[in-house]
């Protein structure tokens, strides 16, 4: 490494470590990641609603999490992923707790879904 990218590169690493930044290993620091999660849904049957998948995601950790991207795998008959799309969570999922969710379909839409945590952020810890 040149004498010039080196200086400039521990300058960037004391200022991060100035302002209370810290890179973690997933798992290591305690935050949950995205199979952590419990996703429950059912296919809406009401007839007066529109046509969807509706459900809540669960957060059993200590922390409280927002910005949560579920990815909906798209089934076919021998249950591999033909499609995928994704929906956001509603609100923030707190710790030990959880949010609502809703995946808009078409009223035909007879297709097997699965529903997974794609991402989220971490806001805060809660709890003791």
């Amino acid at each position: 490494m040149r004498v010039g990218a080196r200086v400039v590169a521990e300058l960037v690493v004391a200022v991060a470590v100035m302002f209370g930044w810290s890179p973690h290993v997933a798992g290591q620091s305690g935050h949950p990641r995205p199979n952590d999660f419990q996703v429950e849904w059912k296919r809406r049957t009401d007839p007066f609603q529109r046509p969807g998948l509706e459900g809540w995601v669960s957060n059993p950790s200590g922390f409280r999490v927002g910005s949560m991207l579920l990815k909906v795998q798209i089934l076919d008959a021998d249950n591999q992923v033909s499609g995928e799309r994704k929906v956001w969570v509603y609100g923030h999922v707190p710790a030990g707790g959880r949010a609502f969710f809703v995946v808009p379909l078409q009223p035909d839409d007879r297709a097997n879904y699965r529903i997974i945590v794609d991402s989220f952020d971490v806001i805060s810890r809660e709890g003791p």
